[in-house]
């Protein structure tokens, strides 16, 4: 039996290189957008260039179906925007799925809080 995964036209090969790729691509945008500052703020990050090689190169590259391509730049916009940092962002708009921060993830963010500005 042949099947393409949920929400494809068909399976592609995203594999741990794509990954790697992404990765190092996000370290150097940032690291070069930062100029050295230990902080960026989220209205600094270049998103839209980052969406592009991410959903048209990157991953994008693998992509030969106009359908999966919309999807992939809406993953892409949806995960990687100034917006995510905010603390009531919803990646998915659904009153029957709740996705919640992990309780871990909201002490380490107490705890930054606590350390205050400039305070390293």
């Amino acid at each position: 039996m042949r099947y393409a995964p949920i929400g494809w036209s068909k399976g592609y090969e995203f594999s741990e290189s794509d990954l790697k790729a992404a990765y190092e691509m996000l370290d150097n945008w940032i690291d070069s957008t930062s100029q050295g500052r230990t902080n960026l703020p989220p209205s600094k990050v270049p998103w839209e260039a980052i969406q592009e090689l991410l959903s048209k190169v990157i991953y994008g590259g693998k992509i030969d179906s106009d359908y999966d391509q919309k999807l992939m730049d809406t993953f892409v916009a949806k995960m990687f925007n100034e917006h995510i940092f905010e603390g009531n962002y919803h990646l998915v708009q659904n009153e029957d799925l709740q996705l919640k921060t992990p309780e871990g993830i909201r002490r380490l963010v107490k705890s930054i809080k606590k350390i205050g500005v400039g305070r390293t």
